[in-house]
């Protein structure tokens, strides 16, 4: 009874209720044949009584009993099926959640990973370049941890080393063209020295001069204007060169916002005569007088316009007289100054300068 009262299905309660009816039945016919016994005391009535009906139910009881039994064992292994797949389908779910976390740890590792080697990265290859010398370069700035902090100290490295190389390159044209001129005079003054005047092609020399000082200075603006005819002038090249050279230089170096440049050679009767003219700042009106005489010092013109600009010109000067020439210099209505030298377009017929 307490199996039928806990049975779910149709099938099991049925079954169950047929094995409780056929026990009923069984124990009234058992009374029964104790009842006759105690009355009329029939021994072979009741044992027909016994084999007809105990016994017959009892089989029916049995088979009842074992039909319910195969219906549970059924269901017992329809249960174990059900089991097995909800097992099955609870290890895959577990290995496919598994996966999930294992792909997004590792892509959540592989960006922390790209998040502290790519800055690593770049700022080893912004290393590399300014090791070649390129100082115009930065690292990344960009994050807030201990890496923008490296980078900003980079910078500042690599910003304040930039200084100290253009600082070093300045001097050391400085002092190539202290040299220069230092040698220039010695050619001129030396005991034994005298100016070796050949025809030159001007187009040449200006060209010369010009090549070298973009090489100082790959930014200047350089115009060069020469006449149709080619133009052939008796002079010493090396020296109208370093003339030519050390003009061009003093309208960068010290024209201050120079932006362009104009270099010029024309024929004038029995003269060729050369221009420099730029659009800088021009020449202070008390330096002009004695401006080829190398006297005036560096406060006249600021901290830097004496440094080289007075020996410069002092051996252009130089130079030029002694191709028996001359030269002037003069500033220009609006901004700029132009310095002229000019040649005499026939050699000398003495020995000498």
């Amino acid at each position: 009874r307490e199996l039928y009262e806990s049975a779910d299905a149709d099938y099991a309660r049925n079954c169950l209720n047929g094995i409780l009816k056929s026990l009923n039945s069984l124990e009234d016919r058992v009374e029964e044949i104790e009842t006759d016994a105690l009355v009329s005391g029939s021994y072979d009535t009741n044992m027909e009584r016994l084999d007809m009906n105990i016994r017959i139910l009892t089989e029916l009881i049995q088979e009842q009993i074992q039909r319910y039994i195969y219906y549970e064992a059924t269901n017992l292994q329809a249960l174990r099926e059900e089991i097995r797949k909800d097992v099955v389908n609870v290890l895959q779910m577990s290995v496919v959640v598994y996966a999930f976390i294992l792909t997004g740890a590792l892509l959540i590792s592989r960006k922390i990973t790209l998040d502290i080697t790519q800055p690593i990265q770049r700022l080893c290859e912004v290393t590399k370049q300014a090791g070649k010398g390129d100082f115009a370069v930065r690292a990344s700035e960009d994050s807030n941890n201990e890496l923008a902090v490296l980078g900003s100290s980079f910078n500042q490295m690599v910003e304040e080393i930039g200084k100290l190389v253009e600082d070093i390159r300045e001097e050391a044209q400085w002092l190539i063209q202290i040299v220069e001129n230092l040698l220039s005079v010695t050619r001129i003054h030396g005991e034994s020295a005298r100016i070796n005047k050949q025809e030159e092609l001007a187009e040449e020399i200006i060209g010369s001069a010009v090549l070298k000082i973009e090489k100082r200075y790959p930014e200047a603006q350089i115009m060069v204007e020469l006449p149709d005819d080619v133009l052939l002038v008796p002079m010493d090249g090396i020296l109208i060169e370093q003339v030519l050279v050390n003009l061009l230089e003093n309208s960068i170096r010290h024209g201050k916002n120079t932006s362009r440049i104009v270099i010029r050679v024309r024929e004038e009767v029995d003269r060729a005569v050369f221009e420099v003219e730029d659009d800088g700042m021009g020449i202070q009106e008390n330096i002009l007088p004695g401006i080829f005489e190398g006297k005036h010092s560096p406060q006249e013109g600021g901290s830097d316009s004496g440094r080289n600009m007075g020996i410069g010109l002092s051996v252009c000067m130089s130079i030029v007289k002694a191709h028996r020439g001359n030269m002037k210099a003069e500033n220009i209505d609006g901004g700029g100054a132009r310095m002229t030298f000019w040649l005499p377009m026939e050699e000398e017929q003495a020995d000498g300068h």
